[in-house]
């Protein structure tokens, strides 16, 4: 079986994740996955409205939190007899091991699904690292 450091990672911090929402309630199922340009996450969101969220980004990484309210769960009034889904605050923050170009950041919201786009940004040579000297002469 082939050893998978990035699978690995996002299974530790998806468990973490969970064990740290159990303060706010809940947290949407995310997924978290990379290009070679980019990280991308993909949140959903079903039943929210792009202004029931918030998308926060700083050097660090990018933050994630919104509420859902009941009635947004129930879509109408009336008591309820049993409840699954999720309801309250939740917050969900990641960071990367890269750096990363925040003024880049976009997002996308369509069918309750969020998309988050998180340019790299290129690394900068390390000190004392060779670089090689291209010449254009003959």
């Amino acid at each position: 079986m082939r050893w998978e450091p990035l699978q690995e990672f996002v299974v530790w911090h998806s468990r973490v994740t969970r064990l740290q929402s159990a303060d706010t309630g809940w947290a949407p199922s995310t997924d978290l996955y990379e290009t070679p340009d980019a990280f991308c996450i993909a949140v959903e969101l079903p039943g929210f409205k792009p202004g029931d969220f918030d998308v926060q980004a700083t050097e660090q990484g990018v933050t994630i939190t919104g509420q859902r309210q009941m009635a947004a769960v129930a879509g109408r009034s009336g008591q309820f007899l049993h409840v699954e889904r999720s309801q309250g605050a939740f917050s969900r923050r990641f960071e990367f091991a890269q750096p990363i170009a925040i003024g880049d950041i976009s997002a996308t919201f369509e069918n309750g699904l969020l998309a988050v786009r998180v340019p790299k940004r290129p690394r900068a040579i390390a000190a004392g690292q060779r670089v090689t000297v291209q010449s254009h002469e003959s």
